[in-house]
């Protein structure tokens, strides 16, 4: 029966297979992943566990969507999310020309920049809501991402508590893992349909 340690066992296989999981050997997947083997099926979704596997996490771009550190409200912040997206995608996405201004007087940011060889620019307030980045800026930022377009690679997105991470992985790669996540979501309705 296929179940949640299963979906991670595949997960797992398949970035070791495609050369993407950085020394398996040491990787203990009980001591990571074992906390997850008994999650609630509707809270589970088996790309979750990209964000922890070394060599996938470093293909990852985060856009942090909580923060009660409140790391959000320090000068920089910003900056430093737009400047890691060139490394987190192997060059392919280009930002470049950063300068963040804040404005204390208004409580707000602004941003300026290239994406891609294009100005972009947003002004916001940097405390929209307690604990919680910006909204003006994270829906932005998805947007650039999402919006994105590559000939051979696929952002793979997956979700946690704090916030979304986007992964730019081969076509070919980002296919088979989006197959073990519907062939987890199908084994979820099956298992919800047949309670009892």
């Amino acid at each position: 029966m296929y179940n949640i340690k299963e979906s991670i066992n595949e997960v797992i296989s398949l970035l070791i297979n495609e050369g993407i999981f950085e020394d398996p050997e040491s990787f203990d997947v009980e001591e990571n992943f074992g906390h997850l083997f008994n999650t609630n099926l509707g809270e589970f979704d088996p790309l979750n566990i990209l964000g922890a596997i070394p060599g996938a996490y470093q293909k990852g771009v985060f856009v942090a969507l909580y923060d009660d550190c409140n790391s959000y409200q320090e000068p920089g912040y910003y900056k430093a999310r737009l400047e890691n997206i060139p490394r987190s995608t192997n060059g392919e996405i280009k930002v470049s020309d950063v300068s963040e201004t804040w404005d204390d007087d208004k409580g707000t940011v602004n941003l300026n920049f290239l994406w891609q060889g294009e100005i972009k620019n947003i002004e916001f307030p940097y405390n929209e809501e307690y604990d919680t980045v910006p909204e003006s800026f994270t829906s932005f930022f998805r947007e650039l991402i999402e919006r994105y377009e590559s000939k051979d690679n696929y952002f793979i997105c997956t979700y946690s508590e704090w916030g979304i991470d986007y992964f730019l992985l081969p076509n070919e790669i980002a296919t088979k893992l989006e197959k073990i996540r519907s062939e987890f979501d199908a084994y979820r309705k099956y298992q919800e349909n047949n309670k009892n």
